[in-house]
C-alpha cells in the first residue's frame, strides 16, 4: 500500500514538473517548483529503496526525512535564474477576468534584468498558461491588440520591488 502511494506521489509531482518545463503552462512560484522537485526526488529515492533494496518502513521513513531535509536546503542552490515577476498589467480581457497581458521582468543576477511581455491566462491559483509576445515594443504590441477584446488598464504591480527615481 505504501509503495503504491509513494509511486503515485512521485509520478504526479514528476508529471507536474515536466508540464511546467515542456509546455506553456507555468508554475508562478519558484518556491512551489522547488518543493515539487524535492518531493519528486525524495519519493523517487524512497520508492526505489523499497523496491530494490527492500527497505522496511522505519528505514524508509528515516531516509525520506533525511533526503527531504537535505534537498530542502539544497533547493536554494538549484535555482539559477530568478523568478519572472509582473511589473505592469497592461491589458485586461473584457470577457475573462483570468486573462491579462503583462510586462514581466526576471532578475537572473546582479545588475541585469530579462524582460518579456506575456498573454497570461490564470488556470488555477499559482498555475498559468503563458503565451510570450515576440517583442517588448509598445508600438508593435498595441498594433496587435484587438481593442474590442482588451481593455487598457496600466496597473503597476512592481513585484520585484524596484525603486524608480
Amino acid at each position: 500500500m505504501i509503495n503504491k502511494l509513494v509511486l503515485i506521489v512521485f509520478v504526479l509531482t514528476s508529471i507536474l514538473l515536466l508540464i511546467d518545463e515542456l509546455t506553456p503552462v507555468d508554475i508562478d512560484s519558484l518556491q512551489l517548483s522547488a518543493w515539487l522537485l524535492v518531493v519528486a526526488a525524495a519519493t523517487g529515492a524512497t520508492y526505489l529503496g523499497r523496491i530494490f533494496f527492500h527497505w522496511k518502513t522505519a528505514k524508509t521513513s528515516a531516509v525520506f526525512i533525511a533526503l527531504t531535509i537535505f534537498l530542502s536546503f539544497a533547493r536554494y542552490f538549484m535555482v539559477w535564474g530568478g523568478d519572472w515577476k509582473t511589473q505592469n498589467i497592461i491589458y485586461r480581457n473584457r470577457y475573462s477576468a483570468n486573462r491579462s497581458i503583462e510586462y514581466q521582468m526576471q532578475n537572473p543576477g546582479p545588475g541585469s534584468y530579462n524582460q518579456r511581455t506575456v498573454d497570461k491566462t490564470q488556470l488555477l491559483p499559482g498555475i498559468s498558461w503563458l503565451r510570450e509576445f515576440d517583442t517588448n515594443s509598445d508600438a508593435i504590441l498595441e498594433s496587435t491588440i484587438d481593442i474590442a477584446e482588451w481593455k487598457k488598464v496600466d496597473i503597476e504591480v512592481n513585484e520585484l520591488g524596484l525603486k524608480y527615481p
